[in-house]
């Protein structure tokens, strides 16, 4: 086993874990008063507000199926075909495992700040968190894992903390999603470079025509 697949699988077994403790309540206090202060329902001016929907609707579910169309089509345009199978694979893995989960752990959505979103499922862990990390992090890592890395993060990061900031997540709930999603990543990557794919090269062969 590679340490990528290593590393992954026991961020997923800790995300596990925080369902878990949050099932026999024992963050509650924690999950209470982090909420209070991120949530933006209150107090936050309206640029904030607005600025926090615009960047959770970046990890809905229809943004990440044309993300995820369009990561797949460029390895399939750069003929990186088992790059984009495994992708394929890694990533619906990863959001039928949280879908599934989120009712495995059946917890309820917050109702202590007003929502400034229309959930429609159960709370943990985040979908979004989870969905935006395993999106991001594994097409930069297929990508250009130095350089593209950090941005994945960062990005998934800000999609994640705008949940609690619009009042429909627990924090837990998005720390939970992002484990699960950084985990689903690590371990295509681990499995990509077991295959001799993680790092090829980005160049489309084109064939010389005949000379003369």
């Amino acid at each position: 086993m590679s340490k990528r697949i290593g590393a992954g699988t026991g961020l997923v077994a800790v995300s596990c874990g925080i369902g878990i403790v949050v099932r026999h309540g024992d963050l509650s206090t924690f999950d209470v008063d982090l909420l209070l202060a991120l949530s933006v329902a209150r107090r936050g001016p309206q640029w904030l507000v607005d600025a926090a929907r615009f960047i959770s609707t970046l990890g809905d579910v229809g943004i990440r199926g044309i993300g995820i169309t369009l990561v797949f089509a460029t390895l399939v345009w750069w003929r990186r075909w088992r790059s984009g199978v495994l992708y394929l694979v890694t990533v619906t893995l990863s959001i039928t495992g949280h879908t599934m989960a989120k009712i495995i752990w059946a917890r309820p959505r917050p109702h202590l700040v007003p929502w400034l979103d229309n959930p429609r499922d159960l709370s943990f862990p985040s979908g979004h968190a989870a969905g935006s990390m395993v999106v991001l992090l594994l097409a930069a890592m297929l990508f250009d894992r130095w350089r593209l890395t950090p941005l994945a993060v960062a990005l998934s990061l800000v999609i994640g903390f705008t949940r609690p900031m619009l009042g429909v997540h627990w924090p837990t709930d998005v720390l939970a999603g992002w484990l699960w999603g950084a985990g689903f990543a690590l371990i295509g990557a681990g499995v990509a470079q077991s295959m001799g794919i993680l790092d090829a090269p980005h160049t489309i062969k084109i064939s010389a025509g005949p000379s003369g």
